[in-house]
């Protein structure tokens, strides 16, 4: 059978564990946006956009912190690497290809009930 190699795996890893690093800084960026408008001198210039950009932040939140929004790659990948290669498990799979994962992949996976847990397979 077919299946993506341990170069193309962590390629896809790095982009998700990426993904989840832009995601939490625009959270970051839009609670930083409140924060600046609390700081104005100007009550009227408060008073117009602290509401606005205070729900931005809670859509920012509540949406884009949830890892929910990278979970169906995370899994479609390590459901792909465990159905079409010889491996029961993805440690044996990183360790056969020689690769090695992020810890936020590896923590994003675990979650989701694909253990990635040999720190030899972690960077």
């Amino acid at each position: 059978m077919a299946f993506v190699s341990g170069t193309e795996y962590v390629t896809l890893a790095d982009k998700i564990s990426n993904a989840r690093g832009e995601l939490m800084t625009a959270v970051q960026e839009a609670f930083d946006c409140v924060y600046t408008v609390v700081q104005f001198n100007v009550l009227d210039s408060e008073l117009d956009l602290l509401t606005p950009f205070f729900s931005v932040y809670q859509v920012a939140n509540d949406t884009w912190k949830q890892t929910s929004t990278l979970d169906a790659g995370i899994r479609a990948l390590n459901n792909h690497v465990l159905r079409r290669s010889t491996h029961t498990t993805l440690d044996a799979y990183l360790t056969a290809e020689g690769v090695q994962v992020s810890q936020t992949f590896a923590d994003l996976s675990t979650t989701l009930g694909f253990a990635i847990s040999d720190s030899s397979n972690i960077i």
